[in-house]
């Protein structure tokens, strides 16, 4: 007996000193590390719910840019959109260029970055061509976004915003769906002239895709492009439709030309 309990205390002797202490250089690196991961992760999240929000703001613009297909409102309609942009570059983009304001950043939260981004160039891009009836290129995006920043008075210091052309490119291909809407949307309001001058350049805006090298490009690019093309062939079977009906029935409007089967 006296055997065994000695033998059990030595073992419980090598097992407190098998226990080793942490070099407290080590452990002070790791608890340091641990924060800078912490701080990251909290940086990526922050970046994250920012841009979903610049989402979800900027599709809330696009259903306003819609209603300005009824002529009485898009003065109206167009006014609202412009100060709803302005507000989305003086909050959610001035946010997300606070926190990735080093480049190395903005390219490690890049993906949590982009959808925002393409969501708000869809915006600015439909009013844009609302209003001039021409395509927003990226230097007046930058320069827009520049300019809104730099009428807040609460902003200052703050980076320059500069726009990638993958980033440019793939929200100016969304475009081609809200335009097929709002041309059809314009035929029911009577609104010939606007849904031809959008055919027109919605056939010139897929040959200029349709000409450039694919080549190492996102596969999302790619299939944007076939969304585009099938955007363009619904407005000119809506138009081609109607001039077959004028041409049948020159002496009805169009609205009662639509309801002909």
């Amino acid at each position: 007996k006296k055997s065994k309990t000695s033998s059990g205390q030595n073992n419980k002797n090598k097992k407190n000193t098998s226990k080793k202490v942490m070099n407290p250089i080590i452990e002070s690196n790791f608890l340091q590390y641990r924060q800078f991961i912490d701080n990251r992760n909290d940086l990526k999240q922050k970046v994250f719910n920012e841009s979903y929000t610049l989402t979800k703001s900027s599709k809330k613009i696009i259903v306003t840019l819609q209603q300005a297909s009824k002529i009485h409102l898009k003065t109206e309609k167009l006014s609202s959109a412009k100060a709803s942009l302005d507000k989305l570059c003086q909050t959610h983009i001035v946010t997300i260029l606070q926190d990735a304001a080093d480049p190395k950043d903005y390219y490690l939260f890049h993906k949590h970055i982009t959808n925002g981004y393409q969501e708000f160039i869809e915006a600015l891009s439909f009013y844009h061509f609302l209003t001039y009836g021409t395509l927003i290129s990226i230097n007046e995006i930058e320069q827009f976004v520049n300019t809104a920043i730099k009428n807040d008075k609460n902003t200052t210091n703050l980076p320059v915003f500069t726009l990638s052309h993958q980033d440019y490119l793939l929200g100016i291909l969304d475009l081609a769906g809200e335009l097929m809407r709002f041309a059809t949307t314009s035929i029911s309001q009577q609104n010939e002239t606007m849904a031809k001058d959008i055919c027109i350049f919605m056939g010139q805006f897929y040959n200029c895709f349709k000409s450039l090298n694919w080549k190492g490009q996102p596969k999302d690019m790619k299939k944007k492009v076939e969304v585009v093309y099938n955007s363009l062939l619904k407005v000119e079977v809506i138009m081609t439709n109607l001039h077959m009906k004028r041409a049948e029935f020159p002496h009805l409007d169009i609205e009662t030309m639509q309801n002909l089967t």
